[in-house]
């Protein structure tokens, strides 16, 4: 009895494979991996814009604020961003 499932859960999976070495499942799943990565890419770059924006803009702030406190002010307003941009997505603005 446990070999007969054994072999069952043996040929189930056998199956499955066939059905992703199978050309066509292949060529779709590379299809939606890269249409992952590429949305992902333009994630990231969307958000290296957005701080690139950021820090920019903050750079005219006065020469009297320190390195390490313009990089929290830009960290801080990035974050304020990036919240209300997921409170927008998420309907709650």
């Amino acid at each position: 009895m446990v070999d007969d499932l054994l072999l069952d859960f043996v040929d189930t999976k056998l199956g499955q494979y066939k059905k992703l070495t199978d050309s066509k499942v292949n060529k779709l799943f590379k299809r939606k991996w890269f249409e992952g990565y590429m949305t992902q890419v333009r994630t990231e770059d969307s958000q290296a814009a957005v701080k690139v924006t950021i820090a920019y803009t903050l750079d005219d702030l006065p020469e009297s604020i320190t390195d390490e406190i313009y990089a929290k002010k830009c960290d801080l307003v990035y974050q304020y961003v990036y919240d209300l941009e997921t409170a927008a997505q998420q309907g709650t603005v």
